[in-house]
């Protein structure tokens, strides 16, 4: 069953208590957040043909977190054309950052992603559930 079929909204991850993050590299297509309860959530973009969207940058280090529990988890984003001043590269015709901020009693991870396409292709990042216990 693919991702797309378990989305959820960011929201989901308060009150988690974080046993594992893996991914947190910059040029990362995929960000995993394992929760002691025994869920995974997948911070990931779903590819349709030519756009590329990865983790640009970050804040936090994963091990620190191990026990915390997640107290906020906010998501912003902005986007930009070919004339856009804070354009990222010269070959970018579209693009769309993607900020995460996640605080735990234990500190805080922030996310930095870009999306990069030629403006037919979604940009985002999309947050999956993958394994919801019994």
């Amino acid at each position: 069953m693919g991702h797309w079929n378990k989305r959820v909204e960011l929201k989901e991850l308060e009150g988690k208590v974080i046993k594992s993050i893996t991914g947190l590299i910059e040029g990362s297509e995929e960000v995993r957040v394992f929760t002691e309860c025994g869920n995974e959530y997948l911070f990931y973009h779903e590819q349709g043909c030519c756009e590329d969207v990865h983790l640009n940058d970050f804040e936090g280090v994963a091990e620190d977190l191990i026990g915390g529990v997640i107290v906020s988890a906010e998501e912003r984003s902005n986007s930009g054309d070919e004339d856009s001043k804070d354009k990222p590269s010269e070959y970018s015709d579209s693009f769309t950052w993607t900020f995460y901020d996640i605080q735990t009693t234990k500190g805080s991870i922030w996310m930095r992603w870009l999306g990069e396409s030629n403006g037919y292709y979604s940009e985002s990042v999309d947050l999956a559930w993958i394994n919801k216990p019994d």
